[in-house]
């Protein structure tokens, strides 16, 4: 008798991805080529068997989906809103914090710091910064955003490009601030032609939150999504793994913070 092997029928998985350089980068000659990109290349090449199909969304519809409860998964930092709704990995990445970024022409403002309490900045009544709608910047800049974030302090901005047009209204004074990634302060003062036009700050409360800064793949909170979790924690146990990641997070960022995600922050970072 010929036995005929039962065929499993193949699995879809949609992986979203907001267009925001260098971490997602969907356009241009870098277009695929964002940290997070090749991560997720790296991850869904061992899901093999699932059809992935790669959109482009902004954060208010990955939310509507994770509720919806489709079969879609992203990268990106843990948030209360989002464990509501879906299920996270295992860490698969640390950043380096992010910094708030503001004009040379508002130099005068800060005078002397070298650290600064988003929470006071917030609270002084006359710094508006910009907010990309529906981001994590980590639970504790998060919280304090919430809490303090009022129509008078901050700009919200929804769209492509997430932070793009923020440079571009903080080089134009239209803004006075910004909180990003220190890779997207680099990525995109290069591209727009701002280099050596801001100045950088240490975030007071983003200091030694190890957490805030850890990046996990999320999943609709399904039995389809925990059992695309279970396969991802597999995955990411191994240290090769984790190590490519570390690498493609590395090569989007300059000598001075190159140096300080790998020289004594190694530990703390990148495992």
């Amino acid at each position: 008798m010929l036995i005929i092997p039962e065929i499993q029928a193949r699995q879809s998985l949609t992986w979203l991805a907001a267009d925001a350089p260098p971490m997602c980068i969907c356009r241009g000659a870098y277009r695929g080529q964002g940290y997070l990109d090749l991560i997720q290349g790296q991850i869904t090449e061992k899901l093999s068997s699932y059809d992935v199909d790669k959109n482009s969304a902004n954060i208010s519809r990955h939310y509507e989906l994770w509720k919806d409860g489709a079969e879609v998964c992203s990268i990106g930092y843990k948030t209360a809103d989002r464990q509501k709704i879906a299920y996270y990995s295992q860490p698969i990445l640390r950043t380096l914090p992010a910094v708030l970024v503001v004009s040379r022409d508002k130099a005068a403002l800060f005078s002397g710091l070298q650290v600064i309490s988003l929470k006071k900045l917030l609270q002084r009544g006359d710094i508006v910064l910009g907010r990309s709608h529906g981001r994590s910047y980590g639970g504790p800049l998060d919280k304090i955003f919430n809490q303090y974030g009022t129509k008078k302090n901050i700009f919200n901005y929804e769209g492509d490009g997430i932070s793009r047009n923020f440079f571009e209204m903080l080089a134009l004074n239209r803004i006075d601030a910004i909180v990003c990634q220190p890779s997207e302060l680099i990525y995109l003062t290069k591209r727009l032609g701002l280099s050596g036009q801001f100045l950088t700050f240490d975030i007071e409360e983003n200091r030694g939150t190890v957490e805030a800064n850890s990046v996990y793949v999320i999943c609709s909170k399904t039995d389809w999504g925990k059992r695309v979790i279970s396969r991802v924690d597999k995955l990411v146990a191994d240290p090769q793994i984790k190590l490519h990641f570390h690498y493609a997070y590395e090569y989007w960022l300059n000598s001075k913070y190159l140096e300080l995600y790998s020289g004594n922050a190694a530990k703390t970072y990148a495992h």
